[in-house]
């Protein structure tokens, strides 16, 4: 069986694996295994994800990593020709690109200062019951 404690210590450094988020959807209840261990034994056989941010297959094929030895979320960190987002690149895309999202609107809401982004405030302290724009009622959508 292969060791990973090279990769292991990088993927945990780089802060890029949530290991809470990949429990819940990729492992069983029952498994007490650690889960980014179990994440880089199986991740190939089972296409999962180290976070809603990054994924592993997508990556491999961009980049055309074909039989790299290495897990593409450690050949990632360690490509100095990529900028790296942060772990909430992703979402962070998606709500600046909707009419959903209404950052002044939740701002206001919300009383935020001028020097806190709205959509990282969003992303860190929401819950269902968060209103984001006029157009969307999270509530009615849950």
């Amino acid at each position: 069986m292969k060791t990973y404690s090279y990769e292991y210590e990088i993927i945990i450094q780089s802060g890029l694996f949530r290991k809470e988020w990949y429990k819940k959807r990729f492992m069983d209840a029952n498994d007490e295994r650690d889960s980014l261990s179990h994440y880089l034994e199986n991740w190939e056989k089972m296409k999962s994800a180290p976070s809603i941010a990054f994924s592993p297959t997508v990556y491999k094929k961009k980049m055309n990593l074909g039989t790299n030895l290495l897990n593409p979320l450690t050949a990632y960190i360690l490509d100095t020709n990529v900028k790296k987002p942060t772990p909430y690149t992703y979402i962070y895309q998606l709500l600046d690109d909707t009419p959903y999202f209404d950052k002044g609107l939740y701002s206001a809401i919300y009383s935020l200062k001028q020097d806190v982004d709205p959509i990282i405030h969003f992303i860190q302290n929401a819950d269902r019951t968060c209103r984001v724009s006029d157009i969307f009622d999270s509530e009615q959508y849950m």
